[in-house]
């Protein structure tokens, strides 16, 4: 079994939409080839959540790059 836990791209240096065409086009090429991968930060710089009045918030074009789709309450 192979698969990738690192692909990240830093908030802090890539711009959003950058950040977000290169989660989403690793992550397309790894499932197109049946490589399997894991996002392993959470709300770091690298993380899905960014955090508002100390209150995590899902960044939604890290949510959507990644393939999944946001909760609506």
């Amino acid at each position: 079994m192979l698969r990738l836990t690192k692909y990240l791209s830093a908030r802090k240096v890539a711009s959003p939409h950058d950040r977000a065409n290169w989660l989403s086009d690793v992550r397309t090429s790894l499932e197109k080839h049946g490589i399997g991968w894991t996002m392993w930060d959470y709300s770091g710089g690298f993380g899905i959540v960014t955090k508002e009045n100390g209150q995590p918030q899902p960044d939604e074009i890290t949510v959507r790059a990644l393939g999944r789709t946001m909760l609506q309450h």
